[in-house]
Protein backbone atom coordinates (compact mmCIF):
# COMPACT_ATOMS: atom_id res chain seq x y z
CA UNK A 1 0.00 0.00 0.00
CA UNK A 2 2.83 2.40 -0.86
CA UNK A 3 0.26 4.48 -2.76
CA UNK A 4 -1.27 5.70 0.52
CA UNK A 5 1.43 8.35 0.79
CA UNK A 6 0.19 9.89 -2.47
CA UNK A 7 -3.50 9.89 -1.58
CA UNK A 8 -3.63 13.18 0.41
CA UNK A 9 -2.02 14.95 -2.55
CA UNK A 10 -4.41 13.30 -5.02
CA UNK A 11 -7.31 14.39 -2.80
CA UNK A 12 -6.26 18.04 -2.65
CA UNK A 13 -5.39 18.28 -6.35
CA UNK A 14 -8.68 16.72 -7.47
CA UNK A 15 -10.63 19.68 -6.08
CA UNK A 16 -11.63 22.12 -8.82
CA UNK A 17 -10.41 24.96 -6.60
CA UNK A 18 -7.94 23.51 -4.02
CA UNK A 19 -7.79 25.29 -0.66
CA UNK A 20 -4.38 26.96 -0.57
CA UNK A 21 -3.74 26.29 3.14
CA UNK A 22 -4.65 22.61 2.86
CA UNK A 23 -2.57 22.23 -0.28
CA UNK A 24 0.45 23.80 1.41
CA UNK A 25 0.11 21.50 4.43
CA UNK A 26 -0.14 18.37 2.28
CA UNK A 27 2.71 19.43 -0.01
CA UNK A 28 4.83 20.00 3.12
CA UNK A 29 4.02 16.43 4.28
CA UNK A 30 1.90 17.62 7.22
CA UNK A 31 -0.98 15.19 6.71
CA UNK A 32 -2.14 15.00 10.33
CA UNK A 33 -2.17 18.80 10.61
CA UNK A 34 -4.14 18.96 7.35
CA UNK A 35 -6.74 16.59 8.80
CA UNK A 36 -7.12 18.75 11.91
CA UNK A 37 -7.45 21.87 9.76
CA UNK A 38 -10.07 20.23 7.53
CA UNK A 39 -11.95 19.03 10.61
CA UNK A 40 -12.07 22.55 12.02
CA UNK A 41 -13.45 23.82 8.72
CA UNK A 42 -16.31 21.30 8.73
CA UNK A 43 -17.06 22.03 12.40
CA UNK A 44 -16.93 25.80 12.06
CA UNK A 45 -18.54 26.29 8.66
CA UNK A 46 -21.82 24.43 9.14
CA UNK A 47 -23.89 27.63 8.90
CA UNK A 48 -21.47 30.09 7.30
CA UNK A 49 -20.67 28.69 3.84
CA UNK A 50 -22.51 27.18 0.91
CA UNK A 51 -23.43 23.50 0.83
CA UNK A 52 -21.03 23.00 -2.10
CA UNK A 53 -18.02 24.27 -0.14
CA UNK A 54 -19.02 22.28 2.93
CA UNK A 55 -19.44 19.17 0.79
CA UNK A 56 -15.91 19.57 -0.56
CA UNK A 57 -14.52 20.05 2.96
CA UNK A 58 -16.22 16.88 4.20
CA UNK A 59 -14.79 15.02 1.20
CA UNK A 60 -11.25 16.12 1.98
CA UNK A 61 -11.76 15.38 5.68
CA UNK A 62 -12.95 11.89 4.80
CA UNK A 63 -10.00 11.35 2.48
CA UNK A 64 -7.49 12.29 5.15
CA UNK A 65 -9.25 10.00 7.63
CA UNK A 66 -8.86 7.17 5.11
CA UNK A 67 -5.14 7.91 4.79
CA UNK A 68 -4.79 7.71 8.58
CA UNK A 69 -6.73 4.43 8.76
CA UNK A 70 -9.83 5.89 10.44
CA UNK A 71 -12.24 4.08 8.16
CA UNK A 72 -15.50 4.48 10.11
CA UNK A 73 -14.99 8.22 10.54
CA UNK A 74 -14.09 8.47 6.87
CA UNK A 75 -17.25 6.69 5.79
CA UNK A 76 -19.39 9.14 7.76
CA UNK A 77 -17.54 12.20 6.41
CA UNK A 78 -17.78 10.99 2.81
CA UNK A 79 -21.48 10.21 3.24
CA UNK A 80 -22.08 13.77 4.48
CA UNK A 81 -20.12 15.06 1.50
CA UNK A 82 -22.48 13.32 -0.93
CA UNK A 83 -25.65 14.33 0.94
CA UNK A 84 -24.72 18.01 0.70
CA UNK A 85 -24.77 17.92 -3.12
CA UNK A 86 -28.27 19.12 -3.97
CA UNK A 87 -28.16 20.95 -7.29
CA UNK A 88 -26.20 18.69 -9.63
CA UNK A 89 -27.15 15.11 -10.43
CA UNK A 90 -23.94 14.55 -12.37
CA UNK A 91 -21.74 15.83 -9.53
CA UNK A 92 -23.59 13.63 -7.02
CA UNK A 93 -23.14 10.63 -9.30
CA UNK A 94 -19.43 11.37 -9.75
CA UNK A 95 -18.79 12.11 -6.06
CA UNK A 96 -20.64 8.97 -4.91
CA UNK A 97 -18.75 6.74 -7.35
CA UNK A 98 -15.41 8.37 -6.55
CA UNK A 99 -15.86 8.08 -2.77
CA UNK A 100 -16.88 4.43 -3.05
CA UNK A 101 -13.87 3.69 -5.25
CA UNK A 102 -11.30 5.00 -2.79
CA UNK A 103 -13.03 3.41 0.21
CA UNK A 104 -13.05 0.07 -1.61
CA UNK A 105 -9.36 0.45 -2.47
CA UNK A 106 -8.40 1.08 1.16
CA UNK A 107 -10.46 -1.94 2.24
CA UNK A 108 -8.77 -4.15 -0.41
CA UNK A 109 -11.93 -4.59 -2.48
CA UNK A 110 -9.94 -4.12 -5.62
CA UNK A 111 -12.50 -5.17 -8.24
CA UNK A 112 -15.03 -2.73 -6.77
CA UNK A 113 -12.45 0.06 -6.74
CA UNK A 114 -11.49 -0.64 -10.33
CA UNK A 115 -15.12 -0.66 -11.48
CA UNK A 116 -15.71 2.68 -9.77
CA UNK A 117 -12.67 4.36 -11.33
CA UNK A 118 -13.36 3.02 -14.82
CA UNK A 119 -17.01 4.02 -14.43
CA UNK A 120 -15.84 7.57 -13.70
CA UNK A 121 -13.74 7.60 -16.86
CA UNK A 122 -16.94 6.99 -18.83
CA UNK A 123 -18.59 10.12 -17.40
CA UNK A 124 -18.94 12.81 -20.07
CA UNK A 125 -19.15 15.61 -17.49
CA UNK A 126 -15.99 14.62 -15.62
CA UNK A 127 -13.72 17.62 -14.97
CA UNK A 128 -10.01 17.44 -15.79
CA UNK A 129 -8.96 17.12 -12.10
CA UNK A 130 -11.50 14.33 -11.57
CA UNK A 131 -10.34 12.56 -14.74
CA UNK A 132 -6.72 12.77 -13.60
CA UNK A 133 -7.75 11.36 -10.23
CA UNK A 134 -9.67 8.47 -11.83
CA UNK A 135 -6.75 7.64 -14.14
CA UNK A 136 -4.37 7.66 -11.17
CA UNK A 137 -6.69 5.48 -9.10
CA UNK A 138 -7.03 3.01 -11.96
CA UNK A 139 -3.26 2.81 -12.42
CA UNK A 140 -2.68 2.23 -8.70
CA UNK A 141 -5.32 -0.51 -8.42
CA UNK A 142 -3.96 -2.29 -11.50
CA UNK A 143 -0.43 -2.16 -10.08
CA UNK A 144 -1.66 -3.54 -6.75
CA UNK A 145 -3.35 -6.41 -8.60
CA UNK A 146 -0.15 -7.15 -10.52
CA UNK A 147 -1.34 -5.93 -13.94
CA UNK A 148 1.86 -3.98 -14.48
CA UNK A 149 1.64 -3.22 -18.20
CA UNK A 150 -1.91 -1.92 -17.83
CA UNK A 151 -0.91 0.15 -14.78
CA UNK A 152 1.86 1.87 -16.73
CA UNK A 153 -0.52 2.59 -19.62
CA UNK A 154 -3.07 4.35 -17.41
CA UNK A 155 -0.31 6.26 -15.61
CA UNK A 156 1.06 7.41 -18.96
CA UNK A 157 -2.43 8.55 -19.99
CA UNK A 158 -2.64 10.51 -16.74
CA UNK A 159 0.80 12.08 -17.34
CA UNK A 160 -0.08 13.01 -20.93
CA UNK A 161 -3.33 14.69 -19.84
CA UNK A 162 -1.52 16.64 -17.10
CA UNK A 163 1.09 17.75 -19.66
CA UNK A 164 -1.59 18.76 -22.17
CA UNK A 165 -3.42 20.80 -19.51
CA UNK A 166 -0.12 22.25 -18.20
CA UNK A 167 -0.77 21.02 -14.64
CA UNK A 168 2.70 20.80 -13.15
CA UNK A 169 1.65 19.31 -9.80
CA UNK A 170 -0.05 16.38 -11.51
CA UNK A 171 2.99 15.93 -13.77
CA UNK A 172 5.25 15.70 -10.73
CA UNK A 173 2.89 13.18 -9.14
CA UNK A 174 2.94 11.06 -12.32
CA UNK A 175 6.75 11.17 -12.41
CA UNK A 176 7.02 10.06 -8.78
CA UNK A 177 4.54 7.20 -9.14
CA UNK A 178 6.30 6.08 -12.32
CA UNK A 179 9.61 6.00 -10.44
CA UNK A 180 7.88 4.15 -7.58
CA UNK A 181 6.50 1.49 -9.92
CA UNK A 182 9.99 0.93 -11.34
CA UNK A 183 11.68 0.65 -7.93
CA UNK A 184 9.00 -1.76 -6.72
CA UNK A 185 9.77 -3.97 -9.73
CA UNK A 186 13.56 -3.71 -9.39
CA UNK A 187 13.44 -4.55 -5.67
CA UNK A 188 11.41 -7.72 -6.12
CA UNK A 189 13.54 -8.89 -9.05
CA UNK A 190 16.52 -9.35 -6.71
CA UNK A 191 18.17 -12.79 -7.17
CA UNK A 192 17.59 -13.46 -3.45
CA UNK A 193 13.81 -13.02 -3.81
CA UNK A 194 13.07 -15.32 -6.75
CA UNK A 195 10.84 -17.51 -4.55
CA UNK A 196 8.46 -14.56 -4.08
CA UNK A 197 6.14 -16.29 -6.54
CA UNK A 198 3.19 -13.93 -6.09
CA UNK A 199 5.27 -11.09 -7.50
CA UNK A 200 7.14 -13.22 -10.04
CA UNK A 201 3.84 -14.18 -11.68
CA UNK A 202 2.83 -10.51 -11.86
CA UNK A 203 6.18 -9.48 -13.35
CA UNK A 204 6.24 -12.13 -16.09
CA UNK A 205 6.42 -10.64 -19.62
CA UNK A 206 6.93 -7.17 -18.20
CA UNK A 207 9.82 -4.79 -18.66
CA UNK A 208 9.71 -1.40 -16.92
CA UNK A 209 11.55 1.66 -18.19
CA UNK A 210 15.22 1.67 -17.19
CA UNK A 211 15.92 3.80 -14.12
CA UNK A 212 18.57 5.69 -16.09
CA UNK A 213 15.91 6.70 -18.64
CA UNK A 214 13.66 8.37 -16.06
CA UNK A 215 14.19 12.15 -16.03
CA UNK A 216 15.26 13.82 -12.81
CA UNK A 217 12.70 16.43 -11.79
CA UNK A 218 12.87 19.00 -9.02
CA UNK A 219 9.76 18.59 -6.88
CA UNK A 220 7.81 21.49 -5.40
CA UNK A 221 6.23 19.10 -2.89
CA UNK A 222 8.14 17.95 0.19
CA UNK A 223 5.81 14.92 0.29
CA UNK A 224 6.99 13.75 -3.15
CA UNK A 225 10.60 14.68 -2.40
CA UNK A 226 10.55 12.52 0.73
CA UNK A 227 9.18 9.54 -1.18
CA UNK A 228 11.64 9.94 -4.07
CA UNK A 229 14.65 10.24 -1.74
CA UNK A 230 13.49 7.21 0.21
CA UNK A 231 13.03 5.16 -2.98
CA UNK A 232 16.54 6.00 -4.17
CA UNK A 233 17.93 4.98 -0.79
CA UNK A 234 15.84 1.79 -0.79
CA UNK A 235 17.19 0.84 -4.22
CA UNK A 236 20.77 1.53 -3.12
CA UNK A 237 20.27 -0.50 0.06
CA UNK A 238 18.93 -3.47 -1.92
CA UNK A 239 22.10 -3.32 -4.02
CA UNK A 240 24.31 -3.49 -0.93
CA UNK A 241 24.86 0.13 0.15
CA UNK A 242 24.51 -0.33 3.91
CA UNK A 243 25.41 3.32 4.63
CA UNK A 244 21.86 4.49 3.74
CA UNK A 245 20.24 2.46 6.54
CA UNK A 246 20.00 5.49 8.85
CA UNK A 247 18.23 7.50 6.16
CA UNK A 248 15.72 4.71 5.65
CA UNK A 249 15.10 4.65 9.40
CA UNK A 250 14.56 8.42 9.34
CA UNK A 251 11.82 8.01 6.73
CA UNK A 252 10.20 5.31 8.85
CA UNK A 253 10.35 7.62 11.87
CA UNK A 254 8.69 10.39 9.86
CA UNK A 255 5.83 8.08 8.82
CA UNK A 256 5.34 7.10 12.46
CA UNK A 257 5.37 10.70 13.70
CA UNK A 258 2.86 11.66 10.99
CA UNK A 259 0.57 8.85 12.27
CA UNK A 260 0.49 7.28 8.81
CA UNK A 261 0.21 3.81 10.32
CA UNK A 262 -0.82 2.03 7.12
CA UNK A 263 2.03 3.63 5.21
CA UNK A 264 4.47 2.90 8.04
CA UNK A 265 3.70 -0.83 7.76
CA UNK A 266 4.30 -0.65 4.03
CA UNK A 267 7.68 1.02 4.56
CA UNK A 268 8.67 -1.67 7.07
CA UNK A 269 7.93 -4.40 4.53
CA UNK A 270 9.74 -2.54 1.74
CA UNK A 271 12.89 -2.09 3.83
CA UNK A 272 12.64 -5.71 5.03
CA UNK A 273 12.54 -6.90 1.41
CA UNK A 274 15.62 -4.81 0.62
CA UNK A 275 17.37 -6.19 3.73
CA UNK A 276 16.57 -9.78 2.75
CA UNK A 277 17.92 -9.09 -0.74
CA UNK A 278 21.32 -8.41 0.85
CA UNK A 279 21.14 -11.03 3.66
CA UNK A 280 20.67 -8.35 6.35
CA UNK A 281 18.42 -10.79 8.19
CA UNK A 282 18.55 -9.26 11.67
CA UNK A 283 17.42 -5.89 10.37
CA UNK A 284 14.55 -7.56 8.49
CA UNK A 285 13.45 -9.38 11.65
CA UNK A 286 13.47 -6.19 13.71
CA UNK A 287 11.34 -4.42 11.09
CA UNK A 288 8.81 -7.26 11.07
CA UNK A 289 8.16 -7.15 14.82
CA UNK A 290 4.57 -8.30 15.43
CA UNK A 291 3.82 -5.24 17.58
CA UNK A 292 3.93 -3.09 14.45
CA UNK A 293 1.63 -5.37 12.45
CA UNK A 294 -0.73 -7.02 14.95
CA UNK A 295 -3.82 -4.91 14.20
CA UNK A 296 -3.36 -5.16 10.43
CA UNK A 297 -2.84 -8.92 10.58
CA UNK A 298 -6.34 -9.46 11.95
CA UNK A 299 -7.66 -8.98 8.42
CA UNK A 300 -7.76 -12.23 6.46
CA UNK A 301 -6.59 -10.93 3.11
CA UNK A 302 -4.60 -7.72 3.36
CA UNK A 303 -2.22 -7.08 0.53
CA UNK A 304 0.63 -6.06 2.82
CA UNK A 305 0.20 -9.28 4.79
CA UNK A 306 1.13 -11.34 1.74
CA UNK A 307 4.58 -9.79 1.67
CA UNK A 308 4.77 -9.66 5.46
CA UNK A 309 4.52 -13.46 5.68
CA UNK A 310 6.86 -13.86 2.74
CA UNK A 311 9.46 -11.76 4.56
CA UNK A 312 9.01 -13.76 7.76
CA UNK A 313 9.48 -17.01 5.83
CA UNK A 314 12.56 -15.69 4.06
CA UNK A 315 14.14 -14.38 7.26
CA UNK A 316 13.65 -17.74 8.99
CA UNK A 317 15.10 -19.53 5.98
CA UNK A 318 18.20 -17.34 5.97
CA UNK A 319 19.01 -18.18 9.61
CA UNK A 320 18.27 -21.90 9.23
CA UNK A 321 14.88 -22.12 11.00
CA UNK A 322 13.45 -24.21 8.19
CA UNK A 323 10.33 -25.58 9.91
CA UNK A 324 9.24 -22.11 11.00
CA UNK A 325 10.06 -20.80 7.53
CA UNK A 326 7.80 -23.40 5.92
CA UNK A 327 4.98 -22.48 8.32
CA UNK A 328 5.17 -18.80 7.34
CA UNK A 329 5.56 -19.64 3.66
CA UNK A 330 2.38 -21.72 3.86
CA UNK A 331 0.47 -18.71 5.21
CA UNK A 332 2.03 -16.56 2.49
CA UNK A 333 0.92 -19.02 -0.21
CA UNK A 334 -2.61 -19.23 1.23
CA UNK A 335 -3.02 -15.44 1.33
CA UNK A 336 -1.60 -15.13 -2.17
CA UNK A 337 -4.09 -17.65 -3.54
CA UNK A 338 -7.00 -16.01 -1.69
CA UNK A 339 -5.97 -12.63 -3.03
CA UNK A 340 -5.76 -13.88 -6.62
CA UNK A 341 -9.18 -15.55 -6.33
CA UNK A 342 -10.96 -12.54 -4.84
CA UNK A 343 -9.12 -9.61 -6.43
CA UNK A 344 -9.33 -10.41 -10.13
CA UNK A 345 -10.18 -7.84 -12.77
CA UNK A 346 -13.82 -7.36 -13.73
CA UNK A 347 -14.60 -9.84 -16.49
CA UNK A 348 -15.01 -7.14 -19.12
CA UNK A 349 -11.99 -5.00 -18.24
CA UNK A 350 -10.08 -5.91 -21.40
CA UNK A 351 -13.01 -4.92 -23.60
CA UNK A 352 -13.00 -1.60 -21.70
CA UNK A 353 -9.40 -1.17 -22.85
CA UNK A 354 -10.62 -1.27 -26.47
CA UNK A 355 -13.67 0.92 -25.90
CA UNK A 356 -14.03 2.27 -22.38
CA UNK A 357 -17.80 2.56 -22.45
CA UNK A 358 -18.73 -1.08 -21.95
CA UNK A 359 -20.65 -3.03 -19.35
CA UNK A 360 -19.16 -3.34 -15.88
CA UNK A 361 -19.37 -6.06 -13.31
CA UNK A 362 -22.96 -5.49 -12.12
CA UNK A 363 -22.54 -5.92 -8.39
CA UNK A 364 -19.56 -3.63 -8.04
CA UNK A 365 -19.78 0.13 -8.24
CA UNK A 366 -23.55 0.77 -8.09
CA UNK A 367 -24.28 -1.98 -5.57
CA UNK A 368 -21.41 -0.83 -3.34
CA UNK A 369 -22.96 2.63 -3.05
CA UNK A 370 -26.43 1.50 -1.99
CA UNK A 371 -27.57 0.63 1.58
CA UNK A 372 -28.38 -3.03 2.23
CA UNK A 373 -32.13 -2.96 1.57
CA UNK A 374 -31.71 -1.13 -1.72
CA UNK A 375 -28.99 -3.50 -2.86
CA UNK A 376 -31.73 -6.14 -2.94
CA UNK A 377 -33.74 -3.83 -5.18
CA UNK A 378 -30.74 -3.38 -7.46
CA UNK A 379 -30.13 -7.13 -7.60
CA UNK A 380 -33.78 -7.71 -8.50
CA UNK A 381 -33.58 -5.00 -11.14
CA UNK A 382 -30.53 -6.62 -12.75
CA UNK A 383 -32.15 -10.03 -12.74
CA UNK A 384 -35.16 -8.75 -14.66
CA UNK A 385 -33.57 -6.43 -17.24
CA UNK A 386 -34.63 -8.73 -20.07
CA UNK A 387 -38.31 -8.11 -19.30
CA UNK A 388 -39.77 -5.19 -21.29
CA UNK A 389 -42.47 -4.65 -18.63
CA UNK A 390 -40.03 -4.18 -15.71
CA UNK A 391 -41.20 -1.13 -13.72
CA UNK A 392 -39.97 0.98 -10.82
CA UNK A 393 -43.20 0.17 -8.95
CA UNK A 394 -42.46 -3.56 -9.22
CA UNK A 395 -38.89 -3.12 -7.97
CA UNK A 396 -40.11 -1.04 -5.01
CA UNK A 397 -42.78 -3.61 -4.14
CA UNK A 398 -40.17 -6.37 -4.19
CA UNK A 399 -38.39 -4.85 -1.16
CA UNK A 400 -41.51 -3.41 0.48
CA UNK A 401 -40.95 0.32 0.01
CA UNK A 402 -42.80 3.06 -1.86
CA UNK A 403 -41.76 4.21 -5.32
CA UNK A 404 -40.83 7.56 -3.83
CA UNK A 405 -38.54 5.94 -1.23
CA UNK A 406 -36.83 3.91 -3.96
CA UNK A 407 -36.42 7.00 -6.13
CA UNK A 408 -34.93 9.00 -3.25
CA UNK A 409 -32.50 6.25 -2.24
CA UNK A 410 -31.15 5.78 -5.76
CA UNK A 411 -30.81 9.52 -6.37
CA UNK A 412 -29.13 10.07 -2.99
CA UNK A 413 -26.59 7.26 -3.17
CA UNK A 414 -26.07 6.73 -6.89
CA UNK A 415 -27.06 10.05 -8.43
CA UNK A 416 -29.46 8.33 -10.83
CA UNK A 417 -33.15 7.45 -10.69
CA UNK A 418 -34.10 3.74 -10.88
CA UNK A 419 -35.38 4.35 -14.42
CA UNK A 420 -32.02 5.81 -15.43
CA UNK A 421 -30.20 2.86 -13.85
CA UNK A 422 -32.40 0.41 -15.77
CA UNK A 423 -31.72 2.26 -19.02
CA UNK A 424 -27.98 2.47 -18.42
CA UNK A 425 -27.66 -1.18 -17.47
CA UNK A 426 -29.63 -2.26 -20.54
CA UNK A 427 -27.61 -0.06 -22.87
CA UNK A 428 -24.30 -1.27 -21.43
CA UNK A 429 -25.31 -4.89 -21.93
CA UNK A 430 -26.48 -4.21 -25.46
CA UNK A 431 -23.17 -2.51 -26.24
CA UNK A 432 -21.16 -5.32 -24.69
CA UNK A 433 -23.01 -7.92 -26.77
CA UNK A 434 -22.56 -5.92 -29.97
CA UNK A 435 -18.83 -5.65 -29.31
CA UNK A 436 -18.30 -9.28 -28.40
CA UNK A 437 -20.78 -11.30 -30.46
CA UNK A 438 -19.78 -11.59 -34.12
CA UNK A 439 -22.66 -11.01 -36.52
CA UNK A 440 -25.01 -9.82 -33.79
CA UNK A 441 -28.29 -8.28 -34.92
CA UNK A 442 -29.02 -4.94 -33.26
CA UNK A 443 -32.74 -5.67 -33.01
CA UNK A 444 -32.20 -9.15 -31.55
CA UNK A 445 -29.68 -7.93 -28.98
CA UNK A 446 -31.93 -5.04 -27.94
CA UNK A 447 -34.92 -7.36 -27.54
CA UNK A 448 -32.77 -9.74 -25.49
CA UNK A 449 -32.34 -6.92 -22.95
CA UNK A 450 -35.95 -5.76 -22.87
CA UNK A 451 -35.78 -2.92 -25.43
CA UNK A 452 -38.39 -3.38 -28.16
CA UNK A 453 -38.82 0.14 -29.49
CA UNK A 454 -36.20 1.32 -32.00
CA UNK A 455 -36.38 5.00 -31.05
CA UNK A 456 -36.06 4.09 -27.35
CA UNK A 457 -32.95 2.10 -28.22
CA UNK A 458 -31.31 4.77 -30.37
CA UNK A 459 -32.09 7.65 -28.00
CA UNK A 460 -31.03 5.76 -24.88
CA UNK A 461 -27.89 4.41 -26.55
CA UNK A 462 -26.84 7.82 -27.84
CA UNK A 463 -27.43 9.35 -24.40
CA UNK A 464 -25.05 6.83 -22.82
CA UNK A 465 -22.35 6.54 -25.49
CA UNK A 466 -22.72 9.53 -27.86
CA UNK A 467 -23.11 7.18 -30.82
CA UNK A 468 -25.68 4.78 -32.29
CA UNK A 469 -25.62 0.97 -32.10
CA UNK A 470 -24.70 0.94 -35.80
CA UNK A 471 -21.64 3.10 -35.04
CA UNK A 472 -20.56 0.56 -32.42
CA UNK A 473 -20.70 -2.29 -34.94
CA UNK A 474 -18.31 -0.36 -37.17
CA UNK A 475 -15.55 -0.33 -34.49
Amino acid sequence: MFWIVYFPMISVLSANEPNSTLKEMVFNAKVREALLFAGKRTDGEQHSVSADILSEDFRISGDFQLALGRFEEAEESLRKSSRLIRHSKSLLRIRSCRNTGWQAFFLHRFSTALSCFTRLLNENELSVPHRLEALTGTALVLHTLGYLNEAYRYLEEMRALALREQLEDWQQLAHTINFDFTIQYELRQSPQLTDHVYWQVAAANFMPPALSSLPIKVMTSDLLTRRLDYLRQLHAFALGSADVANQLQAHLNWASAAELDLYQRTVRVEIALAALATDATRLAQSLLNFNHFGQGLRHTVVHNNIEYFYCLAKACQQIGRIEESMHHYGRYALLAMQSMRTASLPADFHSQQRVRNTAHTPLDDVCARLPGKYRRAYTYLLGNLSRPDLSVREVAAHIGVTERALQMAFKTYVGLSPTEVIRRQRMERIRNDLLNEAGASIADVAEKWGVQNRSTLVNGYRKEFQETPSDTLMH
